[in-house]
């Protein structure tokens, strides 16, 4: 079968004969005069490719009616083809058939094709191919900006560590939250290594406040190596100074995290002022790290992190007026993250068979009161919660009005290292919404 480019082609030479032979027609109707009675001969020989066509008599070039029928044959041979255009790269293209007009940077049309939709979705950053899955709320109107929470998982998870979890899901399409969750980097790695968030101190296996001389046998490392094992990734050599290193070195995840956040802005209607970030574990950890670098931290309204904690000695927060809201959920039978006693100022050890060093939950929120703007002079006072197992603690005076509970540090006295979505879930949302 012959096709539209085919038959577009063919009209195209035939336009050029066309318009030859009307060439040539002109050129000898302005050569020599011939009498009247010839001139309906000499029209119908220019139009035969004969020996004798180039002998018959033609018009005079001051015969106007002459030159007025070529210019009419000229407009009929146009008309008969319709518009055929050759492109830049020689392809034909027919404007009548095929003519749409360029949509404008921020047009409906263009918008609709690079919408992202639920599903596995994956972003080339740092010579890596960052993978992540998206859950849109079920009913949301594409045209409302809405809310996003980024969701991090622990070590060794992945996409699924949240969204996997019916109630996640549900109460995300309740409220009207996009969910976003990426995975970690390290799986790619030679040795089995698991998928990771790479914050301070976990690459190199330093603390952050050195050998403290009030520390009985204090040392300048996040773990004791006699008693933890060596988990330091290949993509570490030359960046670990201890054996106590234990994530990813291959590129850096908050510079990730940004190149994440602004493509989201491009492809999902999503408000900028309610973009916000939840961890756990690991991720958890890396939430901490997010919240305290500035260059990240300003691109979220709130943050929350689930048994997870900064490694001892980086407690630090942002500079008073610049930090953001903060939740963490800890629990009081956590042997790997041990969050400490309410008030324990003193850094925490893992207690399951390892022994990593991190911040104690009062020493990291009293820090994040003081840069909020808090009273801290006054001990944090208990609020009422939905669940009687959970005591969360806050401050007052804080930057934000009386309504609002900038600061939330929460406590499940029979929780271990586990997340309980069934129970923290709806309390992450309930901070988050806060700030909406």
């Amino acid at each position: 079968m012959r096709t539209q480019a085919d038959k577009r082609a063919k009209i195209l030479v035939q336009l050029g004969l066309w318009m030859s032979i009307l060439y040539i027609l002109n050129a000898m109707v302005r050569s020599t005069p011939c009498p009247p009675r010839k001139r309906i001969t000499s029209q119908l020989s220019a139009l035969i490719p004969s020996e004798r066509a180039r002998h018959t008599c033609a018009q005079s070039a001051s015969f106007d009616g002459w030159q007025l029928i070529c210019r009419l044959l000229l407009t009929l041979a146009v008309s008969l083809a319709p518009p055929l255009l050759i492109t830049a790269n020689g392809q034909s293209h027919d404007p009548q058939a095929s003519f749409k007009p360029l949509p404008s940077e921020h047009s409906p049309t263009e918008t609709s094709a690079q919408r992202w939709q639920s599903g596995i979705h994956v972003l080339e950053h740092a010579g890596f191919r960052r993978t992540f899955r998206l859950h849109v709320p079920s009913g949301s109107n594409p045209t409302i900006p809405g809310p996003l929470i980024l969701m991090f998982h622990g070590w060794g998870g992945d996409e699924n560590e949240f969204l996997g979890a019916h109630d996640v899901v549900a109460a995300a399409n309740a409220r009207g939250y996009t969910l976003l969750a990426p995975v970690g980097l390290g799986a790619e790695e030679p040795g089995n290594a698991r998928a990771s968030w790479a914050f301070r101190g976990s690459t190199t296996g330093l603390d952050g406040d050195g050998i403290n001389a009030q520390v009985k046998d204090d040392t300048s490392l996040i773990c004791d190596p006699k008693s933890t094992p060596d988990y330091t990734y290949p993509s570490c050599q030359g960046i670990a100074q201890s054996t106590c290193g234990w994530t990813h070195c291959l590129t850096d995840d908050a510079d990730f995290v940004i190149a994440l956040v602004s493509a989201a802005k491009v492809h999902l209607p999503i408000d900028p002022n309610q973009i916000f970030a939840v961890g756990g574990s690991n991720g958890g950890m890396f939430v901490w790290d997010l919240a305290q670098n500035e260059k990240t931290a300003n691109h979220f309204g709130a943050f929350a992190s689930l048994i997870g904690l900064p490694h001892r000695g980086y407690h630090q927060a942002p500079s008073v007026g610049s930090a953001k809201p903060m939740l963490l959920i800890t629990g009081g039978l956590d042997t790997t993250v041990p969050p400490g006693n309410w008030g324990d100022q003193r850094f925490t050890t893992t207690q399951n068979g390892e022994s990593y060093f991190y911040t104690s939950a009062s020493a990291i929120m009293l820090s994040w009161a003081n840069a909020l703007g808090c009273d801290t002079s006054v001990p944090a006072h208990t609020v009422a919660q939905d669940h009687n197992e959970i005591e969360c603690r806050t401050w007052r005076r804080c930057n934000r009005t009386v309504d609002t509970r900038e600061i939330l540090d929460c406590r499940a006295a029979r929780m271990g290292h586990e997340y309980k979505l069934d129970i923290t879930w709806p309390m992450v949302l309930d901070f988050f919404d806060q700030f909406r």
